[in-house]
């Protein structure tokens, strides 16, 4: 992977980008351990075809990296119009981890942009499990990729520069937040394996 993703990018191959980055992640030359993804899940921008099946833009869907095989994830929550999913990471238990771009209210739970809400897999209890305000997070940054660590901690990117205590974390980077301590540690430096 060589290049810069910056700004004019469209959001379906920055995430994209973010996704293939988070597989590399299988080197510990970039990262700090070894991860195995099985899948990759992505929001496309414009409708684009994938593996023969067509997803339209605005849709989830999820590949499965073993077979190769490309579905659309019909399961997720019913959203305002106007309202996107810009990282989603589905869970062993049917239930799933979401950002949005916008702020999304869940019956009396106001998830606002940044937040990462868990849709529980009985499809309506939802929780935040990743508040950005609580966590240094500057109002209107995004979270735009979620994926959930094999000790139960979140790989997080963001859709801008933001510094997190001594780290500052670019949108190419993903960070490893640790819900217990509220610590975040660089896990994939993007500008490392850009050069």
């Amino acid at each position: 992977m060589s290049g810069v993703i910056g700004e004019g990018v469209s959001k379906f191959t920055r995430a994209l980008v973010v996704a293939i980055a988070a597989a590399i992640c299988a080197s510990p030359v970039f990262c700090q351990g070894t991860t195995t993804l099985k899948s990759i899940s992505y929001v496309s921008d414009i409708t684009v075809s994938l593996g023969g099946v067509t997803v339209p833009g605005g849709a989830l869907a999820q590949e499965d990296l073993a077979t190769g095989t490309v579905s659309l994830v019909t399961n997720g929550p019913p959203l305002p119009d106007g309202t996107h999913i810009v990282a989603y990471q589905p869970a062993s238990d049917g239930g799933a981890l979401y950002a949005f771009d916008t702020t999304v209210a869940f019956g009396s739970l106001t998830v606002p942009r940044g937040d990462v809400v868990e849709l529980g897999s009985n499809g309506s209890t939802y929780t935040i499990v990743f508040d950005a305000a609580a966590n240094g997070i500057p109002d209107g940054t995004m979270v735009d990729a979620v994926a959930v660590a094999s000790n139960g901690n979140l790989l997080l990117s963001f859709d801008t520069t933001v510094t997190l205590g001594a780290l500052t974390a670019t949108p190419r980077d993903l960070v490893l937040f640790n819900p217990t301590s509220s610590n975040f540690s660089l896990f994939f430096s993007g500008a490392a394996r850009s050069e």
